[in-house]
């Protein structure tokens, strides 16, 4: 004879099996829900940005750029490319070459440096984070390559910093090198220019007006580059114009390996 099938009423054991099925039906959702949250990305300019600052806490985002992993994953070459180490803890800080976490060499445009006290062993970088309410393209820091911070103010006018990182490539092999720039808000195009070079050859030279800005327009620019003999490639900014401390801005820069055709 069939058996009879239980129901909540004729068998109170039920009950529990019917709380934890609807318990695992609920937690499946939420777990969808927040990973859908979580990995939302955003596109800018035909590509999409490494990191945003809306999907990443402070600390997540300074393991991010210690690793020079974007946050959907794709490899940069570059280590603390957008600049967010060291952590500064005002609104304008030098970074040296010895800087924990920076990963960038800074030296001066200018050769003759015999006036700059200790920078003048050791070239600095200003990093700026909330300055004047400027706003970083990624993260929430950047470099201004004309420093206006110099460990030494009498050194103030040899301030135009070259700005390098090397990294590891394969002879014959392209890469896409690209960055983002900005002239300081309230600056001509003489004062915000800088010089693109990859392993020593020039690339662009970029200057633009920011006299009616007041927040940094940032702008991508990008380049196809090609694996040298020597194992290692150099990215290099050099800051022109005059040595005023009103020079270019730079944020979130990448080096990433170009997949074949």
């Amino acid at each position: 004879m069939p058996r009879k099938p239980k129901d909540l009423r004729s068998d109170p054991s039920m009950w529990g099996i019917g709380v934890a099925y609807c318990a695992g039906i609920l937690v499946t959702l939420v777990m969808i829900v927040m990973v859908s949250s979580g990995t939302r990305s955003l596109k800018f300019n035909g590509r999409y940005n490494q990191s945003s600052a809306s999907g990443l806490d402070r600390t997540s985002a300074e393991v991010v750029q210690r690793a020079g992993i974007g946050t959907l994953g794709v490899p940069n070459l570059l280590q603390n490319p957008s600049f967010e180490l060291p952590v500064i803890r005002s609104q304008s800080q030098l970074a040296f070459e010895d800087t924990a976490g920076f990963a960038w060499r800074p030296a001066w445009v200018t050769a003759d440096s015999t006036k700059l006290g200790r920078a003048t062993q050791q070239p600095g970088v200003e990093l700026l984070a909330g300055y004047r309410n400027w706003k970083a393209h990624e993260g929430t820091q950047f470099v201004r390559l004309d420093n206006a911070n110099l460990a030494t103010r009498a050194a103030r006018g040899k301030s135009l910093v070259r700005l390098s990182q090397q990294v590891p490539t394969e002879e014959g092999q392209r890469y896409k090198f690209s960055f983002w720039f900005a002239p300081q808000p309230g600056t001509g195009i003489a004062d915000s220019t800088i010089t693109v070079l990859w392993d020593g050859a020039v690339l662009d030279t970029i200057g633009t007006d920011g006299t009616k800005d007041k927040q940094p327009q940032w702008k991508q620019y990008g380049y196809t580059v090609t694996g040298g003999a020597s194992g290692v490639g150099t990215v290099e900014f050099v800051a022109g114009g005059p040595e005023n401390g009103m020079g270019p801005l730079l944020d979130d820069v990448s080096v990433t390996l170009t997949p074949a055709s």
